[in-house]
């Protein structure tokens, strides 16, 4: 199988998964996470302001950078979170559907400009890119022999947490340099924390 056929692929299962996540959503809440639905009338008056503006997708009564501070490992308790990668990706697949669903609609919105359906279009492709390259980078550190690892990156910044304990320096390297080489990102803007709080190593 070549490697565009590959990549077809996994763009193809990203998009299910991003669909059975807006289902999920949908049918069922969770007490401990609760995420509202954007406020479509206020992303859309944004756009009509000023078309070369980016489309802000934001929570109901919380401001953007309220909503990325809910996906960065490092707001996220560590020492307590047993089950940290659970509802890391809880949370995870929430956020992205909610924000999936909005561009959906905006782009179907006639009312929106076709300046603004091309932006919603844009940052749902780089959600799409940025999904693949989480679930590429994830499942490489698991067959490294990690139990579990999550990827989170925002303007060039990365961080990973994986399941380990007491990590050694090379061991810290190794991860990160690998990260670096799949994700295109230099070594000093990777931060890899462990996790813990279980024996989670193989």
């Amino acid at each position: 199988m070549s490697f565009e056929t590959t990549k077809r692929l996994t763009t193809v299962i990203i998009l299910i998964l991003a669909v059975a996540a807006i289902w999920y959503v949908k049918q069922i809440g969770d007490d401990r996470i609760s995420i509202t639905g954007p406020d479509t009338e206020k992303i859309q008056e944004v756009i009509n302001q000023d078309g070369e503006e980016e489309i802000i997708i934001q929570e109901e009564g919380e401001s953007e950078e309220t909503n990325l501070l809910d996906l960065n490992p490092e707001n996220w308790d560590l020492e307590t979170s047993e089950t940290f990668f659970v509802e890391y990706r809880m949370q995870r697949e929430r956020v992205r559907a909610s924000e999936i669903e909005m561009l959906n609609q905006m782009i179907e919105n006639p009312e929106i400009s076709a300046e603004g359906k091309k932006k919603a279009e844009e940052q749902l492709l780089a959600m799409v890119e940025l999904m693949e390259k989480e679930l590429m980078i994830e499942n490489m550190l698991k067959a490294q022999g990690y139990k579990d690892a999550v990827f989170f990156m925002k303007d060039g910044q990365v961080n990973v947490v994986v399941a380990a304990v007491a990590l050694g320096e090379e061991e810290f390297m190794q991860i990160a340099e690998a990260v670096s080489t799949a994700a295109g990102v230099n070594l000093e803007n990777i931060s890899v924390i462990e996790h813990s709080a279980q024996q989670v190593m193989k």
